[in-house]
């Protein structure tokens, strides 16, 4: 056992019984006391030297190996990592190129102006004059051209969302395809890089809402008409468009009154475009929270 052992420097008997030991050898008494026989071995070549170079050579194979899996897991890790942002870029050019397809087509449909951000910047003197705000952005006055009589009203819709991209792509495909007296009109829009702006024509009165409690009261008469101006804006909308359109949010803050006090609708950014022959529809509930319009 002891010569089979890489290890084993000494065997010692004591009558029936072996201990191998290990070099180096130490305490050793040799004398007629002693009744323990030790046989030493004596290495012929190097064994010691053959089992460190086994022991190294498996030690590196398993180094190797671990290694390689290590290597191995990186690349594919790498691999899907780069295919998952090649992805992701592909869905958001695909997406872009989507949005400003459909941009285009609206423009061309419409001929509606197309409006840079430097452009109603400038316009509105830094967007200086609030006019109101909403749960979407904005609305600040503004001046077009070199004449200060052409007013306009600039609504800066709120950060890039799912929500306020969509109503930005509602409001201008359902506005660009109306004309009527008492429907706010849209002049123009801009949609560069993160900005999104709607231009439509100044209301010099306001909305219905402030008009109604203001200092003077209107009169029954001036009621009645503001009533029978919003009735055939949205019998319009709902029977005389080419693709009929269900407001969703009907309420005197979306009423704006103009310098002859003919009352007019805005804001369809939440508005329901259903297609030619569709007399009914289904949504959910939009607009202010709490409220559901008449429609």
């Amino acid at each position: 056992a002891c010569l089979a052992d890489c290890f084993c420097a000494a065997a010692i008997f004591i009558d029936d019984i072996c201990w191998k030991k290990k070099g180096p050898l130490s305490n050793g008494r040799m004398g007629p006391w002693v009744i323990q026989k030790a046989l030493i071995k004596v290495r012929i070549h190097d064994m010691t030297s053959t089992c460190t170079k086994n022991d190294q050579k498996k030690n590196k194979n398993t180094t190797l190996m671990i290694v390689g899996s290590v290597l191995l897991s990186s690349s594919v890790f790498v691999n899907l990592l780069l295919l998952l942002i090649t992805y992701l870029m592909y869905r958001s050019f695909r997406s872009r190129d989507s949005k400003l397809s459909r941009l285009v087509q609206i423009n061309q449909v419409t001929g509606m102006r197309t409006f840079t951000y430097q452009e109603l910047h400038k316009a509105t003197y830094g967007f200086k004059e609030e006019l109101g705000r909403g749960s979407f952005g904005r609305v600040y006055k503004g001046v077009l051209g070199s004449e200060e009589t052409n007013f306009v009203a600039v609504k800066v819709l709120a950060t890039r969302t799912g929500e306020s991209e969509k109503e930005f792509e509602r409001e201008v495909s359902a506005i660009g395809q109306t004309n009527h007296k008492n429907l706010v009109e849209l002049l123009g829009f801009c949609n560069e890089g993160q900005h999104r702006l709607l231009v439509y024509e100044f209301m010099s009165n306001g909305t219905l809402a402030d008009f109604l409690f203001c200092a003077s009261r209107p009169s029954w008469y001036r009621r009645i008409e503001i009533v029978c101006d919003v009735a055939r804006g949205l019998s319009y909308l709902h029977e005389d468009c080419t693709r009929h359109i269900i407001h969703c949010d009907i309420k005197p803050q979306n009423i704006l009154l103009d310098g002859s006090l003919i009352a007019k609708i805005s804001d369809l950014g939440l508005a329901k475009l259903l297609k030619a022959n569709q007399t009914r529809t289904t949504t959910g509930v939009r607009g202010t929270r709490g409220y559901l319009a008449p429609e």
